[in-house]
């Protein structure tokens, strides 16, 4: 019974912190739309009043640098560290520079709730105060480790699905950027225009693009940009079109004609994906068709028989 208490106690920690997680990520994700939509429409119009706002980003700065001084002190941030998180969360999406110091002081709160979480659980609940010092350790211990794997656990979800999101978005820009590069537009110009287009369609992908054109003026080398951009991303498509453009900027070819069969490529893989999806599901439906249609259907075609036969029994009966 002690046993099935804790597992109970355990999996509703996890659950909380999922919950919380989950929506404050909907939280910024919404918040981060409306802010979009409403940009849109009072770009031309002065409503923020600057002093406040200016007030509020020195307030933000100043805790922020705190939080890395802090950091810095507790040697938390390392070296390795740093690049290893770095590239995992630009990979789920976190692009902003300080990305880093946010995940890790979010991971740090966590394992902080997690521990006053089990010491309130190991001393209120009168079924742990009465049990060993060692036992109420493994509790503590396991809880706090739960709180400390909960960020990395966020970040495995988090890349396939932003990948999925990347690859989603990548027809719709590799379409427009073909039509500006067939028009006779540059390769910045293109990407430029692109972003512009598709900022509101495909915020995600466009945020990569954002980053490209930044990089492509920055950086001594373009093949670098366009190397780090396929990183960033992840996916195969970008990869792939990485590599065509550094070529093509290399050779000073033309790849209009390069972009479009590739282009036809990837829609067919698209194309055969769907089909793969649409050929699994009568095997997917046959358990709820087995589970919860078929007894039903039988309920109702063999009711009445059953009905029959039993009132039958009981006449013999009497």
């Amino acid at each position: 019974m002690d046993i099935i208490l804790i597992f109970f106690l355990i999996m509703l920690t996890i659950g909380f912190f999922v919950f919380v997680f989950y929506a404050l990520r909907r939280y910024f994700f919404l918040k981060q739309r409306l802010d979009r939509i409403v940009s849109v429409y009072t770009s031309s119009i002065i409503t923020v009043d600057q002093t406040e706002s200016t007030q509020q980003e020195k307030l933000k700065r100043h805790y922020f640098l705190k939080a890395v001084q802090l950091l810095r002190r507790l040697r938390i941030l390392t070296q390795d560290s740093a690049r290893t998180y770095s590239a995992k969360l630009a990979h789920a999406g976190w692009l902003t520079k300080d990305a880093l110091v946010v995940f890790t002081c979010i991971q740090i709160l966590l394992v902080l709730i997690s521990l006053v979480t089990s010491i309130v659980f190991v001393i209120a609940l009168p079924w742990l105060a009465a049990k060993s010092f060692s036992f109420k350790g493994i509790i503590v211990i396991g809880m706090v480790w739960i709180g400390y794997r909960l960020p990395d656990l966020y970040l495995k979800k988090a890349i396939p699905r932003y990948r999925r999101k990347l690859s989603r978005s990548f027809l719709d820009f590799l379409d427009l950027f073909l039509i500006c590069i067939e028009a006779g537009f540059s390769n910045d110009k293109a990407l430029a225009r692109v972003s512009k287009e598709l900022k509101q369609l495909h915020p995600q992908f466009m945020e990569q693009v954002s980053l490209l054109i930044t990089e492509l003026q920055i950086l001594p080398h373009r093949r670098a940009a366009w190397d780090n951009f396929a990183e960033r991303t992840g996916i195969e498509e970008t990869r792939v079109i990485a590599q065509i453009i550094n070529q093509s900027e290399q050779l000073g070819s033309s790849i209009g004609q390069t972009l479009r069969v590739q282009a036809d490529m990837f829609r067919g893989e698209k194309l055969s994906l769907v089909e793969q999806k649409a050929m699994r599901l009568p095997t997917l439906l046959t358990l709820p068709l087995v589970v919860f249609i078929l007894p039903a259907l039988l309920l109702i075609v063999l009711g009445p028989s059953l009905l029959s036969v039993i009132q039958l029994f009981k006449g013999m009966n009497v």
